[in-house]
């Protein structure tokens, strides 16, 4: 029985994520694996988007791992690969698994505009006993596959921190500048100061040779 997440929630703030998983499903845990691996760090708005035109056949699920004798398919590279599937099963679970997680989220308060996958993951579940599809006679005992996935939802907001972060820098950069003028600014005077005592010294000494 599933109850643990496989990630350390303790390092974030729980104010701002909400989560969920969904158990036992009839789904291909490799496809799952594939599937989680790319919509993780994508916003919530893009995810919904690309699950819906998997299942129109727009877009698919890219195998980077999971590659053997899988076909291409049409279209650019997606991941850096061409090879993929479009597994209805997975992709109708991890809809509506997303549709909890988001309900969590709004029940937390959060901004659906600015939530982000932060974790996503797919495990093997139980393996249940059926009989095999078209069998002759009384057909044949079969294991059926079954997964978990669960799913984490990050609130962030990506153009503030941006903004703060080039704000920083700038006035790193600023202070830095400052303190490099402050101290060419001492050399000089140092310099002007050990100028000056030449100067005198030098006037002294002519001094004392006139009235010798």
């Amino acid at each position: 029985m599933k109850r643990d997440y496989n990630l350390d929630l303790e390092r974030f703030n729980n104010a701002r994520i909400a989560k969920g998983f969904t158990t036992n499903k009839p789904i291909s845990v490799k496809y799952a694996t594939e599937l989680c691996n790319f919509i993780k760090g994508k916003s919530v708005k893009r995810v919904e988007q690309y699950l819906d035109n998997v299942l129109e056949r727009q877009e698919f699920i890219p195998l980077r791992k999971f590659s053997k004798k899988v076909a291409h398919r049409k279209g650019s590279a997606v991941f850096g690969v061409k090879a993929g599937r479009y597994g209805d099963k997975t992709i109708k679970i991890m809809q509506d698994l997303l549709e909890q997680v988001k309900a969590n989220a709004d029940f937390k308060g959060l901004d659906e505009n600015k939530l982000i996958v932060l974790h996503a993951f797919a495990s093997k579940g139980f393996r249940r006993q059926g009989m095999q599809m078209q069998g002759r006679i009384s057909g044949k005992m079969r294991k059926l596959k079954s997964g978990h996935l669960e799913l984490v939802l990050q609130e962030r907001d990506i153009t503030v921190r941006g903004i703060k972060e080039t704000k920083k820098t700038e006035k790193k950069g600023n202070e830095n500048k400052k303190e490099i003028k402050g101290k060419e600014n001492l050399k000089n005077e140092n310099k002007s100061e050990v100028k000056n005592e030449i100067k005198k010294e030098n006037i002294d000494n002519k001094q004392n040779e006139e009235i010798k």
